[in-house]
């Protein structure tokens, strides 16, 4: 049985949000899966699936790696809307992901600001 149909069966004999989180977790369901397989069996809408993840005292020891990661995520794209500015949308190139200043190492790859265009 999928993720999906487990924790539908599982809702509909009676499990609460937190026993249905567990036992996907103890089944190799991750911490985004978790949110995805609850709406996707028709538990929670998306938005509430997201919120009951990320409350959840199931999925609480990683709480604070996922807030890091959105305030990682949020910073980067303000730094690339610093850098490209308004020019944007006149056409003009805008600076690619390898002139983005990186605490993870030169693993990134380099993506051209258009299509066709080596850098």
């Amino acid at each position: 049985m999928d993720a999906v149909s487990e924790a539908r069966t599982l809702a509909q004999s009676g499990l609460g949000l937190e026993e249905i989180l567990a036992h996907l977790r103890s089944h190799g369901v991750d911490f985004g899966d978790s949110m995805w397989v609850l709406a996707k069996a028709g538990i929670l809408p998306p938005g509430a699936a997201k919120k009951a993840v990320f409350d959840s005292l199931t999925w609480a020891d990683r709480r604070g790696r996922h807030v890091a990661f959105h305030e990682d995520v949020v910073r980067i794209a303000d730094d690339l809307a610093a850098l490209t500015g308004p020019s944007q949308q006149s056409g003009d190139q805008v600076p690619v992901i390898s002139d983005v200043p990186r605490r993870f190492g030169d693993q990134v790859p380099v993506v051209s600001a258009k299509p066709g265009v080596e850098r």
